[in-house]
């Protein structure tokens, strides 16, 4: 049930990356980022409201539980920032790989609390995969962008530290509260972030078109699904699962639009969806085969 919930999280991922997309379009991007946070942030609390939940977070909750909106946003920056300095697919392959890297980590070390996973052997067959599926994407030619590449890796590493402190703080505080924190925390940031860095965009007024306006809501059912999820499953298998399902989630939308589609992308999608097919069908073996040498023993 986890792993298709991870999926889910994907697909709804790959929509609400293409309507924020529309929204950064016409607004620009940290006025977009700013709706975006107020739109979660007051659809949370909406559905807090409703269901008379009282956000009571349990005192002595160290400060870093409630950090995750803040690097939320620096993911979103990063990823911002190489837009136009490298290709989207590099992007795309060397935020995956700060994610793999990030993740595989957190499941060896047991780090910010999460489950301590010890390494299997079936686990190199997804990690191979994954790689071959990174190499693949990345454009060779664009080894002179040194920052850009080095950002967007850590775009991948920030991601995968802010869905994990928000599944922290959600143990402590339920998952629905988790994520209207995370926006509460994102919006201020974000504001600032549009003082500062977006002050050459110019608002064009409100744009009649609601659906532009509900990636914000979208945000708010990703990160309950993350705070759900990111306990109960290796952070590297959440980070591929996310992966594969957002490449083919995009692809039908590109298909339903009439875009392009970036086939190195896809590929690549389909190196690391084959790369996890096979680690967790090769895991359950491991795991039914342990079951019985215990019972032999």
């Amino acid at each position: 049930m986890y792993q298709l919930l991870t999926l889910l999280n994907g697909a709804i991922c790959a929509v609400m990356i293409a309507i924020n997309g529309t929204l950064t379009n016409h607004y620009g991007l940290f006025t977009a980022t700013v709706i975006i946070h107020i739109v979660g942030t007051l659809f949370s609390l909406g559905i807090l409201l409703v269901r008379r939940d009282k956000i009571r977070p349990p005192k002595g909750l160290p400060l870093w539980m409630y950090l995750g909106g803040a690097i939320g946003l620096l993911t979103s920056l990063s990823n911002n920032f190489c837009i136009g300095k490298i290709s989207i697919t590099s992007i795309l392959a060397l935020g995956l790989f700060g994610q793999a890297v990030t993740a595989l980590v957190i499941d060896r070390t047991g780090l910010l609390g999460m489950e301590k996973r010890p390494f299997r052997p079936s686990s190199l067959v997804g990690v191979a995969f994954a790689l071959a599926g990174i190499v693949f994407m990345l454009d060779f030619g664009e080894h002179s962008a040194l920052w850009a590449i080095l950002v967007a890796t850590g775009g991948g590493v920030s991601g995968v530290f802010s869905r994990t402190v928000n599944a922290r703080l959600s143990y402590h505080v339920g998952a629905l509260d988790g994520s209207f924190i995370n926006h509460l925390v994102g919006l201020p940031l974000s504001i600032l972030a549009m003082v500062i860095l977006g002050r050459s965009e110019v608002f064009p007024g409100f744009f009649p078109q609601v659906w532009m306006y509900i990636g914000g809501t979208m945000g708010v059912a990703t990160v309950l699904l993350l705070n759900v999820v990111v306990p109960k499953l290796p952070a590297f298998q959440v980070t591929m699962l996310t992966f594969a399902a957002e490449v083919f989630a995009g692809v039908a939308i590109d298909l339903l639009v009439g875009t392009d589609i970036s086939g190195k992308t896809f590929i690549g999608g389909l190196i690391v969806a084959a790369g996890m097919g096979l680690n967790m069908v090769l895991e359950r073996l491991d795991e039914r085969r342990a079951l019985q040498n215990q019972k032999a023993g």
